[in-house]
């Protein structure tokens, strides 16, 4: 199953470069990442942060989103 499945407006664009900002905001959020303060308020909450590049994050995001629409699909799980 692909996330066509999951209905047009289900994800908007996951595609890799569909931001022109996409750099930046990758550098940003690793930058933010590494701040102390966010891993110790993560780690207190039993979080890990890690840091994906944008292409492991998207190839990520999209075989999670085959599995868990093949999930529902399955399961027959509507919206009320």
């Amino acid at each position: 199953m692909d996330t066509e499945a999951l209905g047009p407006d289900c994800c908007g664009d996951l595609s890799i470069g569909s931001h022109p900002n996409q750099t930046s905001y990758s550098a940003s959020r690793n930058e933010a990442l590494e701040q102390p303060e966010a891993k110790t308020r993560a780690a207190s909450q039993g979080v890990e942060l890690s840091y994906m590049p944008p292409e492991a994050l998207d190839s990520l995001v999209k075989k999670e989103l085959n599995y868990w629409g093949g999930v529902i699909k399955k399961a027959n799980i509507t919206l009320d």
